[in-house]
């Protein structure tokens, strides 16, 4: 509570709430505002008349809400800067996240270097929550689906960089999230495709309707065999104009269908990390 006289310009309190996952913006004079009145710390004068002015917290999710009760989508992979960048890979349920220096896997926190992506955690924990603090959480397999059914999807490339991205609907319709195709780790290699058609020569001869498929990332869910799953993408070769080099072209590639399907627990795959609505 601040005393204000009246006419005389006083600064409001310096805010001292946090709130992770969310970026203070202000002060605003309802409890449902989402653009603030007034800024951290301003300088203001005639409030009210007399009585008490009650001010509320305005704070905008560092994350992309897609479709109403969604949840928010991180704008990039955890550990990356940048929508298109590459952010760490991780074993399921592994919190340490590996990045390529020098040809070579070293973990995110220096501890490790020359690591192998060969075996398993024995347990799960999530690594978006370890790395950013709750709310923040890998999303599970059905926040997945809701993401490509409550969304308009495609392959497409950001700054440069291929991946898919995914757009609200209606009234979210000037929202989207990008999710880069960085490849998966296996042993010490990172694989692009697990069906690659691109190495030339030799060439290959590719038939249209022939398909690739793209690991993308973690969900925390396993299926009913207590097998992890992962996002993955499936692309379709649509053009045979020159077989030999389908990779080379844009369009000659494109995204068929998008789904989640057992993975292999030791492989290193990125997380996009979510803050469920509500929180």
């Amino acid at each position: 509570v601040e005393s204000f006289t009246y006419d005389v310009s006083k600064a409001l309190t310096a805010n001292a709430f946090t709130r992770n996952g969310w970026t203070f913006l202000g002060w605003a004079e309802s409890a449902d505002a989402t653009t603030a009145k007034y800024t951290n710390g301003q300088s203001v004068k005639n409030l009210a008349t007399s009585g008490t002015k009650n001010l509320y917290a305005v704070w905008d999710p560092q994350g992309v809400q897609l479709w109403d009760g969604g949840p928010y989508w991180a704008k990039n992979n955890l550990g990356a800067t940048t929508p298109q960048g590459t952010g760490y890979y991780f074993r399921w349920g592994d919190t340490v996240g590996y990045k390529q220096v020098d040809s070579k896997w070293n973990s995110s926190d220096g501890s490790v270097t020359d690591f192998s992506f060969s075996t398993a955690v024995s347990s799960f924990q999530d690594a978006a929550t370890a790395q950013l603090g709750a709310p923040w959480r890998m999303p599970t397999s059905s926040e997945i689906s809701d993401l490509w059914n409550n969304t308009s999807w495609g392959r497409t490339k950001y700054n440069g960089v291929e991946g898919l991205k995914f757009t609200g609907e209606g009234n979210y319709a000037s929202r989207s999230i990008f999710i880069p195709f960085v490849g998966y780790a296996s042993g010490k290699s990172l694989t692009s495709l697990d069906k690659n058609y691109t190495t030339i020569p030799p060439y290959y001869d590719i038939s249209s309707g022939s398909t690739r498929t793209r690991r993308i990332m973690w969900s925390s869910s396993k299926n009913s065999s207590s097998t992890p799953l992962q996002f993955y993408c499936k692309e379709k070769y649509t053009n045979t104009t020159d077989p030999r080099y389908p990779y080379d072209h844009e369009g000659y590639w494109s995204g068929d269908s998008i789904g989640t399907g057992a993975g292999t627990s030791y492989y290193g795959l990125q997380i996009r990390p979510l803050i469920p609505y509500g929180n």
